[in-house]
Parts: C-alpha cells; sequence; structure tokens
C-alpha cells in the first residue's frame, strides 16, 4: 500500500509541476504582451453611456479598434456622441437626420464603407448632410425618443428611419434598449432572456477574454485562420446549433401563425412609427422609412440552415410578412418607403456568387451598404429631388 500510495504523491506531484510550469509560461506570456500591447480589449467595445436624458448613447470623442470573427474595424465617435465624420459635412441646402440601429451605424465596417456615408458622398454636390444617429442596440421606439430629445438641434430637412427586419419588432416588443441591456463600465451588456440565459462557465470565459491579452491575440489568429480558409457559407453557426432563444424571437415574425407575443411587437413598432412620423410632421418635414431584410430573405442557403435548426417546412412560413407589416403601415400613412428586398434579390440573382451580409452574423458587409447606398441614392433622386452626382456606388468595389 505504501509503494502504491507513493506513486500516486509521485504523480500527483508531476501533475502539480507541469500545471505550475504552464501557468507560469502563460503569465509570462501575458506580461511579455502588456509590455507591447495596451488599452482597450478590441473584442469588447466601452463605447455606451446614458445620456443627460436616461437614453443609451455613445461616449463622445473616444476611438477603439472592434475585432470578431468576421471583422477587424475602427470605431471612432465623434464630439456629438455620433459614429460621424469628425468634421460635419457641408449643410448649405440642409440636413437629413438618420436614425437606425447597428445596421445603419455599421457594425463591421469602416466608415466610409457605410451606406449612409456613401450617400452623403453622393449627395455632396448638393451641399447635404447626413448626421447618422444610428446606434448599436436600440429600436425604433428607442429612436422616437431620441429625436425627441436631440433631433432638433440638427434642423433637419428630412428624417430617415432605418428599420432592421431581423430585430425591430423584437426590440419595441421588449420594451427598448434599456429593457434589454445595461450599461457598465461603458460596455452595452445584454440582459437574459431568462434565468437559464446565461451560465456561470460563460460570465467567467467573457471575463477571460475582457482582461487577458493572451486570450485576445489567441482569439484573434483563430479568427484570422478560419477567415482565411474557411468560407462564410461553411462556418459553424453556434446560436442556431444550440437554438438560442433570442434568435427563436427574431425569427417568429416570419412564421406563418404569429404568436401573441409577436402580434404585440408589430403594434409596437407601428406605434414608435406613429411617433416618428408625428415628430416629422410637427416640423413639417417628410419621412423615409428604409426596410432593411434579413439573409434568409434573399440567401436560400442561409434559410435552410434556420429551418433545419427549427424544424420548419416552408408551409408555416411567411417569409416577407415583415415587408408587407411595413408597407402597409407606410401607405396608410402616406410615408415615403424604401424596401431593400426586392432591389436585394435583383443583385443576388445577377450576382450570385456575392454576399451581401457577414455570416453567420447578420449584419451586412461592405457590398451589402455598396448596393443599400445605390438603392438609397436613387430613391432620393427619384421621390425627394435630392441630386445625386459624382461616381455611382455601385461601381465602387
Amino acid at each position: 500500500m505504501s509503494r502504491l500510495g507513493g506513486r500516486w504523491r509521485n504523480a500527483l506531484v508531476a501533475i502539480l509541476l507541469v500545471l505550475g510550469s504552464v501557468t507560469l509560461a502563460l503569465a509570462a506570456v501575458e506580461g511579455a504582451l502588456r509590455l507591447f500591447f495596451s488599452g482597450h480589449s478590441p473584442l469588447f467595445l466601452d463605447i455606451y453611456r446614458l445620456d443627460e436624458h436616461g437614453l443609451l448613447g455613445l461616449r463622445p470623442g473616444i476611438t477603439r479598434r472592434q475585432v470578431t470573427p468576421h471583422w477587424d474595424v475602427t470605431i471612432a465617435i465623434n464630439q456629438d456622441g455620433l459614429r460621424d465624420r469628425s468634421e460635419p459635412a457641408v449643410d448649405g441646402k440642409g440636413r437629413i437626420v438618420a436614425v437606425g440601429d447597428s445596421m445603419q451605424f455599421g457594425w463591421g465596417v469602416e466608415l466610409p464603407q457605410t451606406y449612409l456615408y456613401i450617400v452623403e458622398e453622393g449627395l455632396s454636390s448638393d451641399s447635404v448632410r447626413v448626421v447618422k444617429a444610428g446606434m448599436p442596440g436600440v429600436g425604433t421606439s428607442d429612436e422616437a425618443q431620441w429625436l425627441q430629445a436631440h433631433g432638433d438641434q440638427y434642423s433637419p430637412r428630412m428624417v430617415i428611419v432605418s428599420f432592421f427586419v431581423g430585430n425591430d419588432f423584437v426590440d419595441c416588443q421588449m420594451g427598448g434598449v434599456l429593457k434589454q441591456f445595461t450599461v457598465r463600465d461603458g460596455l452595452m451588456v445584454k440582459r437574459p432572456l431568462d434565468k437559464d440565459d446565461y451560465s456561470r462557465l460563460r460570465e467567467t470565459t467573457e471575463w477571460i477574454k475582457r482582461t487577458s491579452l493572451l486570450a485576445q491575440q489567441s482569439a484573434q489568429l483563430v479568427w484570422i485562420f478560419e477567415r482565411s480558409f474557411t468560407s462564410a457559407k461553411n462556418r459553424n453557426v453556434p446560436g442556431l446549433t444550440a437554438q438560442n432563444r433570442w434568435l427563436w424571437e427574431f425569427f417568429k415574425i416570419h412564421l406563418r401563425d404569429l404568436p401573441p407575443e409577436t402580434k404585440q411587437g408589430i403594434e409596437l413598432a407601428q406605434g414608435a412609427l406613429d411617433e416618428i412620423h408625428a415628430w416629422a410632421q410637427r416640423r413639417n418635414i417628410p419621412m423615409l422609412l428604409l426596410v432593411i431584410p434579413r439573409s434568409f430573405q434573399i440567401f436560400e442557403w442561409d434559410l435552410r440552415k434556420w429551418r433545419d435548426a427549427y424544424r420548419l417546412t416552408n408551409e408555416q412560413l411567411d417569409l416577407d410578412r415583415p415587408q408587407r407589416v411595413l408597407r402597409d403601415w407606410a401607405s396608410a400613412h402616406s410615408v415615403s418607403t424604401l424596401d431593400l428586398l426586392p432591389g436585394f434579390r435583383e443583385y443576388h440573382r445577377t450576382h450570385p456568387d456575392e454576399l451581401l451580409y457577414y455570416h453567420p452574423d447578420s449584419h451586412l458587409n461592405a457590398n451589402g451598404h455598396r448596393v443599400a447606398a445605390m438603392l438609397l441614392l436613387e430613391h432620393l433622386r427619384r421621390h425627394h429631388g435630392f441630386v445625386a452626382a459624382g461616381r455611382n456606388p455601385s461601381a465602387s468595389r
């Protein structure tokens, strides 16, 4: 027994020595990285704050790098608390105030690649400034509150509302951004949908990613490798594999038989649009509703992944319902609407190998922003009397 016990003790000592050596090596690497890299984690954006009205805002005058499995971009917030030019564009013929969420903000692309920046460039000869008031995480009800609090300072001649059908109904259903997120140390942290939504392991993992440079650098190397060797279509979709509750909430709007909570989300979104429309009417300016579709409304291979994950058939779906709902609302209120879905589908038909979104992330990529800008510029020229000059954004690659 003593000989057996001695072997176990020796094995335990060997294991502890190995673990200690590994820990010291990792600590040494972490320390070395801190000599060369400093500042904020590129995996987490600490750009958020609550403004003087208690609304979600962006911290003025900060610049951050954002790295995800899909992109590596710079996020710079100007002194107005917007992701916009540091020096405003010339606005001799007025300003367009554009509100929206992370789609309009340009999640995943550089500022000059966003559709509103491209549109502003296209309107430069007409001396029109586009105020880019998009903010990640907000919904239409939050945008209505932002306009009430901040819109008048820009004296707009027009307001554009970018409505992403992928989550804006749910954002209204859930009560707006501050019902879904908390702001802590500049970070926007999603509240769990229920008590099982976050585990202790997940919280610990996220803490390591926020604090460890070694973890951050390792993640970036893995993502660079994946982007280099795995096509977007073939990448794993963890949320669908796990049948994520939030993804399912976002998808319900496309079901033929709508559940009660989704119907409520539609009503609340329409009510928020009513508020924005009333705000514009009181100032005697036009409102344009820009409707941004989901990737799976355009790409069949993407839709197939969602159908398989949630065991759905085509007969259970009403894929284009969100666009009809918004079109009917706009028609009833005589509001100009630009639905990007037909234009995106036509672009896919003529460019079948090009993506318009990141995958499995659902945000527009640079190509999607470019096509959206082309369609928006044409709409502004045809229906609102703007002069779009210069190079056609469809030719800018």
